[in-house]
């Protein structure tokens, strides 16, 4: 026979958050903050209109931060745009071929 077990909101959060905790020991990236809105390097670097491999190595360096969900990197939007700002990196449109 199986329990239901009845949790309250705040606990739920708790163990999701203790969760989250123990999969950043293991992983490199940062765990995704829930409410936040996150994007793709592609998207990165259509914004800062740099190379994906670019984006990637501001993130290898520390420069900018990622975030991991599932096998998925990520990188959150509001400091994509922060990270554009403070390094002053010129948003620009690459060429179609």
């Amino acid at each position: 026979m199986k329990e239901l077990i009845l949790v309250d909101k705040e606990e739920l959060k708790q163990v999701f958050l203790e969760f989250l905790g123990a999969h950043h020991q293991i992983s490199k990236e940062t765990p995704v903050k829930p409410t936040r809105n996150y994007i793709k390097a592609s998207d990165v670097s259509k914004r800062t209109g740099s190379h994906i491999t670019t984006v990637r190595r501001w993130t290898s360096e520390g420069l900018l931060k990622s975030y991991k969900l599932s096998k998925k990197i990520l990188y959150d939007s509001d400091e994509v745009d922060e990270f554009i700002q403070k390094k002053q990196v010129q948003p620009r449109k690459f060429k179609e071929a």
